[in-house]
């Protein structure tokens, strides 16, 4: 697939000077926006600080082309240093480009931290310039090899998973599938299936065109049967799960925007199926006691779409109800 590169530049210039407003429950700073829909702000979990640009571009930036010069840093203020949550600011700067298009628009965003430690204290980015590359790709000239599914041949069997992690199936699950369990070698029994997650946002990003084999753990297969306490354990993912990344604006979801419903296939084929391999279990005497992790839950539930179309849906809606209450629970919460 032919792909032009194009060179750009931009002159970016932080408006420190429309003064901050700090909101101490969302934790929160935010600038006027102008044309380019800009904003400076503290990310909700306090885990990053950053500030972020957008604008229309012609062409899909090339992540790794990003150069950032002519870098003018200044200081912080007395009331931006009160309001500064200094455990998230970085020693170094540190960025990133990404393009993303809607309705044949391309949009380039930039994220970069606003904010430095450096050996003279805390020092705010004034301005900087960034250049980068686009690819215009010519998708004219794509061709696809198709070749026949893994469903043209054999008997599939088609289930649900609800929820992501390891799954159990058992011969009466097989059997009540429609599966006759009785004489097959266990051995070249396979489960195929992509999982829950959404297909990419771009057409040209989908690179798989059938299911793939997923490796799973038969407890009993060895003698060649499959017998009434035998069973299969494999990990399947369903469609809920964080599935955006925050340089696409216009994609920040916990679901799958397309389904409510995560499939997976069984088959007895005629050779082996994969297996899920040993480890080898590490020895010697841990070098480090881990005591602490992060974790993560949310509340989502796609209710509305005030176009009925499209990606964008919401829910909870604030209209009679001026207020709503939500409680997660985090046990041994640090």
């Amino acid at each position: 697939m032919p792909i032009l590169m194009m060179a750009q530049n931009r002159n970016i210039e932080i408006n420190w000077k429309s003064n901050t407003e700090k909101n101490s429950k969302s934790k929160k700073i935010s600038f006027s926006k102008d044309k380019s829909i800009s904003a400076l702000q503290f990310l909700p979990t306090d885990e990053e600080l950053i500030y972020r640009e957008q604008w229309l571009d012609k062409g899909f930036a090339d992540e790794k082309s990003l150069k950032i010069t002519n870098i003018i840093y200044g200081d912080l203020t007395n009331n931006e240093l009160k309001n500064l949550n200094k455990k998230i600011v970085p020693d170094q700067l540190s960025y990133g480009i990404k393009s993303s298009s809607a309705r044949n628009v391309i949009y380039t965003v930039i994220d970069i931290s606003p904010v430095v430690k450096s050996s003279l204290g805390y020092k705010k980015v004034l301005s900087f310039t960034i250049s980068y590359t686009t690819k215009s790709r010519n998708r004219n000239v794509r061709q696809l090899q198709i070749t026949n599914s893994v469903l043209a041949n054999g008997n599939w069997y088609k289930f649900k998973v609800e929820k992501t992690g390891i799954h159990r199936i058992s011969k009466g699950f097989l059997n009540d599938l429609g599966m006759n369990t009785d004489g097959i070698n266990p051995r070249n029994i396979k489960v195929y299936g992509n999982g829950g997650a959404p297909l990419p946002f771009l057409n040209e990003d989908n690179t798989i065109f059938d299911l793939p084999e997923n490796a799973i753990h038969i407890f009993g297969e060895n003698d060649g049967s499959f017998d009434a306490n035998d069973y299969i354990l494999f990990y399947a993912t369903s469609t809920l799960g964080y599935l955006g990344e925050k340089n696409e604006t216009d994609f920040d979801t916990n679901i799958n925007p397309y389904s409510d419903e995560s499939y997976y296939y069984v088959t007895v084929g005629n050779d082996p199926g994969i297996r899920v391999q040993e480890m080898i279990e590490p020895s010697g005497n841990p070098v480090e006691i881990i005591t602490q992790f992060n974790d993560y839950q949310f509340i989502e539930s796609d209710e509305e779409s005030p176009v009925k179309v499209g990606r964008k849906w919401f829910s909870n809606r604030f209209d009679i109800e001026s207020e709503q209450s939500f409680v997660l629970n985090f046990p041994n919460i640090v």
